[in-house]
C-alpha cells in the first residue's frame, strides 16, 4: 500500500474538518427542515433536523426546529418540545450563532421565538388540562408561566406581533378569571 505524501494528508484532513464542522455538509439538512416547517410539514421536518443534530448537537437553531417539530403537530409531545426549547435557549445564550439560518432571523427575533414557543407549550398544556377538567389553580400556574415567557420574548423582540397578541390574550384570560382559552 502506497503512503500519501504529508501534503496530501494535510489537504485531506482540512477537507474533512471543514465538512464536519457546524457549517459543513449537514447544513442542507437544517435548511430543508426549516423550509418544511415553514410549509407546516413538521413531522417530515423532524427527520431532517434529527439527522442534522446528530452532527451538530450544539446548534441552537437545530434544537428550536426540533422542538417545533414536536410542538406544531396534532399529537404534540410537550415534554420533548419543552426540553428542546430549554436546550436551544441555553446553547443560544452561550453562543448566539444562527449558522446557516442567519438570514432567517435576527438574534433578537430568534430569542423572541424561543420564548414564543415556550409560551405555546404552556398554552397547549392549558388546553389539555382544561379539556380534562383540571382545576383553575393548575391552569392559573401555566397561564402565569406562559405570560412570563411572553414578557421575556417581548424584551428580546418588542416588535413581534405574535408575542404582542399572545400577551393581550393572556392578559384577558388572567383578568376575567377564565380557566382556559375558548
Amino acid at each position: 500500500m502506497r503512503k500519501l505524501p504529508p501534503r496530501m494528508l494535510l489537504i485531506a484532513s482540512l477537507v474533512l474538518a471543514v465538512g464536519c464542522g457546524p457549517h459543513g455538509t449537514s447544513d442542507p439538512l437544517l435548511l430543508k427542515a426549516y423550509e418544511l416547517g415553514e410549509a407546516y410539514q413538521w413531522e417530515t421536518a423532524r427527520s431532517y433536523v434529527k439527522r442534522y443534530l446528530a452532527h451538530n448537537p450544539d446548534s441552537a437553531p437545530g434544537h428550536l426546529l426540533y422542538a417545533k417539530s414536536y410542538l406544531r403537530v396534532p399529537d404534540a409531545n410537550l415534554a420533548i418540545a419543552k426540553g428542546e426549547l430549554d436546550t436551544a435557549l441555553t446553547l443560544f445564550e452561550a453562543s448566539p450563532d444562527l449558522g446557516v439560518l442567519t438570514g432567517k432571523w435576527t438574534s433578537d427575533e430568534f430569542l423572541g421565538l424561543i420564548h414564543h414557543e415556550m409560551a405555546t407549550v404552556y398554552l397547549r398544556r392549558i388546553y389539555i388540562l382544561s379539556s380534562n377538567g383540571m382545576g383553575t389553580p393548575i391552569i392559573r400556574h401555566d397561564l402565569e408561566a406562559a405570560r412570563r415567557q411572553v414578557e421575556l420574548g417581548l424584551k428580546a423582540d418588542p416588535a413581534s406581533k405574535s408575542l404582542q397578541m399572545m400577551r393581550t390574550t393572556l392578559d384577558e384570560l388572567m383578568t376575567d378569571g377564565s380557566s382556559a382559552p375558548a
